[in-house]
């Protein structure tokens, strides 16, 4: 008989020894922001989280939504003020054409008024980039259970 420890198949063991079973069908974001210093950081966080894969990155609302409609990810990380396609009109097209996808503004700006915005847009969240790598985790995980559990991303 053997006594080892099964672990499922696809599964991850994350620090403290919980085990992760959606690391082989990772959370896919997508990440649209103009700087590509703030796009290049943010990839890199993210690939250091478990069970996140960032599919493709984005300089403005136009590649965004190209990417989105092409690429069909889980998440879209989306700062607002971007040049050509605002993200407020990138949001718009990309929950129109990809309505599984969830959508988190990401922001320089902190005033209330983004975050009302992103309500009436019917997207996911707003996050201001001052405070985004204290945030983050938390909305991570939320897309990671809504993903295990199949549910549209903004049910």
């Amino acid at each position: 008989m053997d006594n080892s420890i099964a672990q499922e198949p696809h599964s991850e063991i994350l620090p403290g020894g919980e085990i992760y079973p959606h690391a082989a069908n990772p959370l896919s974001v997508l990440i649209a922001d103009d700087s590509e210093v703030f796009r290049a950081d943010l990839k890199s966080y993210l690939e250091g989280v478990p069970g996140i894969e960032v599919i493709g990155e984005a300089g403005n609302g136009m590649r965004a939504i190209y990417l989105a409609q092409s690429l069909k990810p889980d998440l879209v990380l989306l700062d607002i003020a971007m040049p050509g396609v605002a993200g407020p009109e990138a949001a718009k097209v990309i929950r129109r054409i990809c309505p599984g996808a969830g959508i988190v503004f990401i922001t320089m700006h902190e005033e209330k008024v983004y975050s009302d915005m992103a309500a009436q847009l019917d997207v996911d969240g707003c996050l201001a980039k001052r405070t985004l790598k204290q945030h983050l985790p938390g909305v991570l995980e939320k897309f990671k259970r809504l993903k295990g559990g199949s549910a549209p991303a903004h049910a």
